[in-house]
């Protein structure tokens, strides 16, 4: 979706979503090995934020809808805050290691 996000907006923001590999486990434990992300639902504050997409946003579709808008059980939402780049990033890493 970068170019379409391109093609219409002069810059990018702070929030990203994707998929985490299912080895990793489900969205809502990768949250809870997290530091330094704030688990929470919303997605407009200046500390990092993170929430399981289907969870927070997709608890009221039903599977077929979830599965057509690519949310499902591996599914997040962070958002960027004001926090140091290089902690934030480490403390990605770790929580993607176990």
């Amino acid at each position: 979706g970068y170019e379409l996000a391109a093609s219409q907006m002069s810059s990018m923001g702070g929030i990203l979503a994707f998929e985490i590999d299912s080895a990793l486990g489900d969205a809502l434990s990768f949250c809870h090995r997290l530091e330094l992300f704030q688990f929470t639902a919303s997605v407009g504050s200046s500390e990092s934020l993170i929430c399981p997409t289907l969870q927070f946003f997709g608890d009221d579709l039903s599977s077929e809808e979830a599965h057509s808008l690519g949310i499902n059980s591996q599914s997040l939402r962070l958002s960027i805050g004001l926090e140091h780049p290089e902690d934030l990033i480490r403390d990605l890493e770790k929580a993607l290691e176990k």
